[in-house]
């Protein structure tokens, strides 16, 4: 999913808007949902995995920013999350028992 965020009018770090995307099988089912949390420590959340977690290093300066989530497949399934494309996150997600079988049936939307 891409998801595109203006720091000067949506998104400002501390203005505590919120972005999801939320996740679906081919039948249409609800698989899960990213989350990001514009507080003054900017803050993620992935349905089934975790809570809300800051994220591991600053988020670029840039007016504009771009998310990309990726899930990928190639070494385990792993949720890569990139603003600006700069890593901001990768996660492996295992505390769920179907996370991993629903993750191979998401269809991953572009916004």
């Amino acid at each position: 999913a891409v998801v595109s965020t203006q720091s000067g009018h949506y998104g400002r770090v501390g203005s505590g808007d919120e972005v999801w995307v939320e996740f679906f099988t081919s039948d249409n089912s609800y698989v899960g949902e990213f989350g990001i949390y514009f507080s003054s420590t900017p803050q993620y959340y992935i349905s089934f995995c975790m809570s809300y977690t800051d994220f591991p290093v600053s988020l670029p300066s840039d007016v504009e920013k771009v998310w990309r989530i990726t899930l990928n497949r190639n070494s385990g399934k792993r949720w890569l999350i990139h603003c600006n494309n700069v890593l901001m996150s990768d996660n492996t997600c295992y505390s769920y028992s179907s996370w991993s079988t629903d993750c191979d049936s998401a269809l991953i939307p572009l916004l």
